[in-house]
């Protein structure tokens, strides 16, 4: 399967290599994941170009009424599309293309999993094929998912991947290429359900400015020729690369203030941050605090689930998820319970990003390691509080996850002072989620304020008052 994929190319890049009307915005992203925004490519009606789209990377099938219960689906198999009802009708009216840079895939070893990264030899984006679906809910709410397709893993992957099945990729013609590069080596039924359409976009552009066209392979080794494999020790660049502060907060003055700052990568709750700051724990309420979130430039928001059973925490956690629509990164917190790990399974598989939370123990984490966990968030105060060592704690956690090679990153909470803070990232720990007591602290230094106040004084002694 396709679980993640990459998107870093400039704007403007992608705009000429796949006909863009208009330049997007668009931010590198290293670890695109199901259950998030994706860029899609569909044909612009009033056009000969195309538009590029905001779709939610997970297909919900056209019969679903409830899009928090049903299946949300981050493949298809490109031999069997046509037939199955999930996908036929996209299928045959509303496909895409998926920009990306590059994807992973796993190798499974004796000593964990090893990632692999596939991008072009040339380092030019291609496209994934895909399929998408539309759905109106009431109170006029639209949802826009998407699928991308697999087929059956080829030489170059079959080391790698087994039996198992890789994107589809499809050659596009840019200005630059000169001619369709090679990718789609077999696409069954092509023809028969689109005889006069190009392969991917969903509708004929026709002349100069036509779409992809397929690229039927002479053999595997044109395809070896296109793709490199390069053994990826980092993981995932967005996961593992520097420093990562988040605001533990769930009251919207907090994040007026300290977001803007620009040094937070996202935002933390759970139910008793709610109630600190006198929000309902409702899913109404969490709407619409992800939506300022949202108008905040925030770009990632933890939100934990909640129920007296695991049925009511995989309903309140799946459509936590589906606020990921909103256009923001979002994981789902579940406490590292028996039953909060049966919540979690279910959730992952529908393509849900996981936080496990309440992690006091290092054991905990090999647990969070092994269910491959997004995050795995120790609460260092309460260790303390409890009399442990938090401090060699959550250094012996981390060193569990560096040395495991595990993708899980620690996320420290429950931070009570600054000095906290820097004395675990001075010993390499590197995700750390603040309140607004412990962000304040962080920015209080006399010696500094004492130096802008001289910096101000001499540059208006020297004429820069006017």
């Amino acid at each position: 399967m396709c679980g993640r994929i990459v998107l870093k190319s400039p704007p403007a890049v992608i705009a000429a290599r796949f006909f863009l009307d208009q330049v997007p915005e668009l931010l590198a992203r290293y670890n695109i994941c199901p259950g998030t925004d994706i860029a899609a490519i569909l044909p612009n009606p009033l056009s000969e170009g195309n538009l590029l789209r905001s779709l939610s990377w997970g297909l919900i099938p056209p019969w679903e009424q409830d899009p928090a219960q049903g299946p949300k689906l981050t493949n298809a198999r490109g031999e069997t599309i046509a037939s199955k009802s999930a996908f036929k009708d996209a299928f045959r009216h509303r496909r895409c293309l998926i920009p990306v840079d590059g994807f992973y895939e796993w190798q499974k070893r004796r000593e964990g999993n090893q990632p692999f990264f596939f991008s072009a030899r040339d380092k030019e984006p291609f496209a994934l094929a895909g399929v998408w679906e539309r759905h109106e809910y009431p109170g006029r709410r639209i949802i826009d998912t998407c699928t991308i397709l697999t087929t059956s893993a080829n030489k170059l992957m079959r080391p790698i991947h087994g039996a198992g099945k890789k994107p589809v990729s499809a050659g596009y013609a840019g200005p630059r290429a000169g001619r369709p590069a090679a990718g789609l080596a077999r696409f069954p039924g092509r023809e028969q359900a689109h005889p006069r359409r190009p392969l991917l976009p969903g509708a004929d552009l026709g002349r100069a400015r036509r779409a992809a066209e397929p690229v039927r392979l002479k053999d595997e080794a044109e395809f070896m020729d296109f793709f490199e494999m390069a053994d990826d020790d980092m993981l995932l660049p967005e996961d593992t690369g520097g420093l990562q502060l988040y605001l533990d907060s769930a009251d919207p003055d907090h994040w007026e203030r300290l977001l803007p700052l620009g040094v937070f990568r996202g935002v933390t709750t759970n139910p008793v941050l709610l109630e600190r700051a006198g929000q309902a724990c409702t899913l109404a309420n969490l709407e619409t605090l992800v939506r300022r979130a949202v108008d905040l430039g925030c770009g990632e928001i933890h939100l934990q689930t909640w129920g007296r059973t695991p049925e009511e925490m995989i309903h309140h956690g799946s459509q936590l998820a589906l606020m990921a629509g909103l256009g923001i990164a979002t994981l789902v917190k579940i406490p590292c319970t028996t039953a909060g790990l049966q919540v979690a399974e279910k959730l992952a598989a529908s393509g849900c990003r996981i936080t496990l939370t309440g992690i006091f123990n290092p054991a905990q984490v090999v647990l969070a390691a092994g269910f491959d966990a997004d995050y795995a968030a120790p609460y260092l105060g309460r260790l303390n509080d409890a009399g442990r060592d938090g401090p060699a704690t959550v250094r012996a956690m981390h060193d569990i996850l560096r040395k495991s090679g595990s993708r899980t990153r620690l996320l420290v909470a429950s931070l009570r002072h600054a000095d906290q803070v820097w004395g675990l990232a001075a010993q390499g720990l590197d995700t750390f989620t603040l309140n607004a007591a412990v962000m304040a602290e962080l920015l209080t230094e006399p010696l500094t304020a004492t130096a802008a106040a001289d910096f101000q004084r001499a540059a208006e002694a020297m004429g820069g008052g006017d």
